[in-house]
């Protein structure tokens, strides 16, 4: 997901830039202030450098995925560089992976020192705060369900009130996937422990409010759900899938190959765990008891952009 620069963004107006650090992307939101409305995007771009890869063994962000972070991080800041926007000036604020991490801290020094920015480890609570203002769609009440690739969160009451778990497309398919079980094995495996994981969320969240779906494998979800020909974000964003429709999607992938699943419209970098993202989703809603949900492309750092440029 790249776009370029915008050639009518006024160079008087307030700048700002966000990187979401998460545990398989990092995302870069540069935007400028609007008079009376909501900021304007001017350039998104993304990149997977899978920074909890190998991490559900000894709790450790590895020394690779740390290398593969720094060059990311230094591409996307270069971004921001296109806007006038200095590393020292972008927000740089890290989730689940550098939250959860026994090294967490440390991985955040090293980011700084390699790259020049400051890194701050959000809390869960500030996390959940943030992505739900992003998708609020008119109504304060709407609940979100927000699956990275170490964490999943559900998060409702207006943002005031979450519940985190332990499970992301990430860290499912590094339990279940290539663990020696046929594919069908090792999705009902995978299945059956996301709906035990989901258990634990409290009775009777669904209401009659809006359900926003927030994250990357949200964001694929909305391009098969369409059957577009190619991927392509901007598409994605407020389609409606139902709860069924992304558990049979998620068995679906599951159980192809990665060729097969690239000629879909995903991500190719998201194809070979897509499907656990999607089985996180759909566990979640058919947990919650709800047909379904709206595709979001914004999530917490549209959140955060906007307050900086509020």
């Amino acid at each position: 997901m790249n776009n370029a620069p915008s050639s009518s963004a006024s160079s008087n107006s307030k700048r700002a830039a966000v990187i979401d650090v998460g545990s398989n992307s990092f995302l870069l939101v540069v935007g400028q202030a609007c008079d009376g409305g909501p900021p304007q995007i001017l350039s998104q771009d993304i990149r997977m450098p899978r920074l909890a890869q190998g991490m559900q063994a000894g709790g450790l962000i590895q020394e690779d995925a740390l290398e593969r972070g720094v060059q990311c991080m230094g591409e996307l800041l270069g971004g921001a560089a296109e806007f006038g926007l200095g590393a020292s000036q972008v927000r740089v604020v890290a989730t689940a992976a550098l939250r959860r991490a026994k090294n967490g801290r440390e991985v955040a020094a090293q980011l700084e020192q390699a790259c020049g920015c400051s890194v701050e480890i959000l809390s869960g609570e500030e996390e959940a705060r943030l992505s739900h203002l992003a998708v609020a769609m008119g109504d304060s009440q709407t609940l979100a369900v927000d699956v990275g690739g170490g964490s999943t969160e559900v998060v409702w009451a207006a943002g005031t009130e979450r519940k985190s778990l332990d499970l992301g497309a990430l860290t499912l398919t590094e339990r279940f996937d290539g663990k020696g079980l046929s594919r069908p094995d090792s999705f009902a495996a995978a299945r059956a422990w996301a709906r035990a994981q989901f258990s634990e969320l409290p009775e009777n969240l669904g209401g009659d409010h809006p359900l926003a779906l927030i994250g990357g494998s949200a964001v694929n979800l909305g391009c098969l759900v369409l059957a577009l020909d190619r991927f392509d974000h901007t598409q994605a964003d407020r389609v409606w899938a139902s709860t069924s429709g992304i558990l049979s999607l998620a068995e679906d992938l599951w159980l192809e190959d990665l060729a097969s699943r690239r000629s879909r419209p995903i991500e190719a970098d998201r194809a070979s765990f897509l499907p656990a993202g999607l089985l996180c989703l759909g566990s979640a809603l058919d947990a919650l008891g709800v047909p379904g949900g709206w595709t979001r492309t914004v999530g917490l750092a549209h959140g955060l952009l906007g307050e900086l440029l509020d």
